[in-house]
């Protein structure tokens, strides 16, 4: 008798799993759809409904919500990160992602991405230069020899210099030198 309702209950486990990867190939098929309306928008002219980026920025962090462990989340919670500081304006919703990324996959290849476009985003457009100095040291120290390492440094290194400084400097050929004297 015990080993009826153990088959039972193995039954029963198999059919709920089973149910829930139907139901995320589902999603993952309603994403696609989602992504391809969005790029047929980002390629028509004129004025931009802002709705169809807004909904799949959503459908990402639903998705990753209910299935953290599928191998699409790391890349769907970067693309929501995206289409939010890209697409929607919404800078502390992109920063929260790109965050969430970095700590939930830190061994995915998108968390380095995510770290360095997380500094991106405090130094060049929120001009929170302690965050971003904070951040871009914490990208180089965990991925030194990354592609984004020379980048991350140099924006280290320029870190609040006015951009109209940093322009005369690039166009009288300093930077280089200016740099190097703050790094000695």
């Amino acid at each position: 008798m015990k080993h009826k309702y153990f088959y039972y209950f193995a039954i029963l486990i198999l059919l709920a799993s089973s149910c829930k990867k139907i139901s995320s190939h589902d999603e993952i098929r309603k994403i696609e759809e989602m992504e391809a309306n969005v790029n047929e928008a980002r390629l028509s002219p004129g004025p931009r409904d802002l709705e169809p980026f807004r909904a799949l920025a959503e459908a990402y962090v639903t998705f990753v919500d209910k299935y953290p462990e599928a191998p699409e989340s790391p890349d769907y919670l970067f693309k929501a990160g995206e289409l939010y500081s890209q697409e929607l304006g919404q800078l502390d919703r992109s920063i929260e992602l790109f965050s969430r990324n970095y700590e939930q996959y830190p061994n995915h290849e998108t968390a380095s991405h995510a770290l360095f476009l997380k500094a991106y985003l405090y130094n060049n457009t929120l001009k929170d230069l302690v965050n971003a100095e904070k951040t871009y040291r914490e990208f180089l120290r965990k991925y030194p020899d990354h592609e984004l390492a020379r980048s991350a440094q140099f924006e280290l290194d320029q870190l609040g210099i006015p951009d109209d400084e940093l322009l005369r400097r690039l166009q009288s050929g300093n930077l280089a030198d200016t740099t190097a004297k703050q790094n000695p």
